[in-house]
């Protein structure tokens, strides 16, 4: 195709094929005729899957948890060896909390707020979840302030996914986390072409 003397365009309503991989090439014409030799662009994988998945199946991580208090608040941290693009889950329970907790998970220097919700028990239950952006040892903290002691907290673990079959449905999970608080987790993934944004909201039916 002529372009003129464009230095970029975009071609459009392609039949593009998934999993199919493509390439530019390029001549340049004076206006005395003389053609230059093609120049060939670096090839691009196709990729029209949605960037949603969901968690097949899980297997839990060995760690070493423990404690310390810091001015009156309670952290617990751990070190654990985590694998680049796969899924982590991180869980664990409180009993007999008697105020809003709001605890503060931090990886390596990635600090997030992570979601309580209340059971029919009285437990209070959190869970976060990731994507490692790297392969190899993390620090893992979580923050509790100052209204849990070490005697409250049950049941902290890690789990690693072991199969992330696409899935634009269920990427998506929300919670009633309190009287008038709604936690919205997303799971969303694109290794070929990357995240570029994520929109975020919440409806009333």
């Amino acid at each position: 195709m002529n372009v003129g003397l464009l230095r970029a365009y975009t071609f459009t309503n392609l039949n593009l094929i998934h999993g199919e991989t493509y390439f530019g090439i390029v001549k340049a014409i004076d206006t005395a005729g003389h053609e230059s030799a093609a120049v060939f662009s670096p090839e691009q994988l196709v990729d029209s899957t949605p960037p949603g998945f969901t968690c097949a199946s899980m297997h839990q991580l060995p760690i070493d948890v423990s404690y310390k208090v810091t001015d009156g608040d309670l952290s617990v941290f751990f070190n654990s060896t985590f694998v680049k693009d796969s899924l982590y889950h991180i869980r664990g329970s409180i009993r007999d909390a008697k105020y809003d907790l709001y605890p503060v998970l931090t990886i390596n220097r990635h600090r997030e707020l992570a979601s309580l919700q209340r059971g029919h028990d009285g437990l209070f239950q959190y869970q976060f979840s990731f994507i490692s952006p790297i392969t190899g040892m993390q620090f893992v903290e979580i923050e509790f302030g100052p209204h849990v002691v070490e005697a409250m907290l049950q049941n902290v673990s890690i789990e690693e996914c072991n199969m992330l079959p696409a899935n634009n449905t269920n990427a998506v999970s929300i919670k009633q986390i309190g009287p008038y608080s709604i936690a919205v987790n997303l799971l969303i993934m694109d290794k070929e072409s990357e995240i570029r944004t994520v929109r975020n909201s919440f409806h009333l039916y």
